[in-house]
């Protein structure tokens, strides 16, 4: 368990119950919505299992806004539930950064459910950065991130940002940057 120099680290998971037709669409074309919903419930199971103790706090935000039973039995109380709000993903991650970071002296990393081999080390990683830096981001192979940690909230950090495309990690970095925040990034 990581702990992070008298700072409560807290670690979340952004995640949707899984339905056919409603998750990994892009990968349902080719295998199906059936199976693709199978691989997820596979993918959520390992990163539960994995990141269960992997901070201080570990939160899991859900979608749809029913789905907390679902996720309350996945969790098995060792997660705090939270429900996203509704809204882009700027709009959802911004709330969770508030929520989780309004603990003076809190660090956060938030990861998707599409990365289950993701190393606990890389996580670990993020919230040394914090201890020294703004932002933490980890970049994901289509152009966005598979990790972004905070030290504080960040309003507005994830405005404007054209979600689902390649250039989301590199308009992150360049609202980072507007804002003179200290960023610790893999490299593009």
């Amino acid at each position: 368990r990581w702990s992070g120099f008298g700072t409560t680290s807290r670690r979340g998971i952004f995640a949707k119950r899984p339905e056919a037709g409603r998750v990994k669409t892009r990968l349902a074309t080719e295998i199906g919505d059936q199976a693709a919903a199978e691989l997820y419930t596979a993918f959520l199971h390992d990163l539960v299992n994995q990141y269960a103790d992997a901070a201080d706090e570990c939160w899991i935000g859900y979608v749809p806004e029913d789905a907390a039973g679902y996720f309350a039995e996945l969790t098995a109380g060792r997660y705090r539930l939270w429900p996203q709000p509704a809204g882009d993903l700027g709009v959802r991650i911004e709330a969770f950064f508030a929520a989780a970071l309004s603990t003076p002296g809190s660090t956060a990393v938030l990861i998707g459910s599409g990365s289950p081999t993701l190393p606990r080390e890389f996580v670990e990683e993020a919230f040394r950065w914090l201890q020294s830096h703004d932002v933490a981001l980890g970049l994901a192979s289509d152009g966005g991130y598979y990790l972004i940690g905070l030290s504080e909230p960040q309003p507005r950090l994830f405005e404007a940002i054209t979600w689902s495309t390649e250039v989301v990690y590199r308009q992150t970095l360049d609202r980072a940057a507007e804002r003179g925040l200290r960023v610790r990034a893999t490299a593009p």
